[in-house]
């Protein structure tokens, strides 16, 4: 649906998709970004292409190495990250707090004490917080 709204330059509706599949519990994968950035791209949402493209390279990717427990490309890309967000100052940053925290899952899956340590510790630092979860079910009535 993304890249039919592509085509026809209907950007923002394909941004919607995503509100609507996060809304639904379901997770994009790497079709849906292209699909999403094509919609950007079509449509001349600059902030919001930039937006996805950060989001992607982030979120999926160390979420990714986190559910397939490729520790070794955890390691990588959480420092990449770290290293990117130490280097821009905090209103430019790129990193989020839940990146901070899955990266500190991937180590700790892995026994990387010291290296939870370390995340936990520039958590603390930096003063980054936790965001609340939150659940939703729903019924139907038949």
């Amino acid at each position: 649906m993304a890249t039919g709204l592509a085509i026809h330059g209907k950007g923002n509706e394909a941004l919607e998709l995503l509100d609507v599949m996060e809304g639904s519990g379901i997770k994009p994968n790497a079709v849906t970004f292209t699909g999403l950035l094509s919609a950007c791209c079509h449509s001349g949402l600059l902030e919001e292409g930039l937006y996805l493209f950060h989001l992607m390279k982030s979120k999926s990717l160390l979420s990714a190495c986190n559910l397939h427990g490729d520790v070794a490309m955890g390691d990588k890309v959480g420092k990449k990250l770290l290293r990117i967000q130490s280097a821009q100052s905090s209103a430019q940053s790129t990193l989020k707090s839940e990146d901070y925290f899955a990266l500190s899952n991937i180590y700790a899956s892995a026994e990387r004490w010291e290296d939870v340590e370390m995340v936990r510790q520039e958590i603390k630092v930096k003063g980054i917080e936790s965001k609340a979860g939150c659940s939703s079910v729903q019924t139907s009535s038949r």
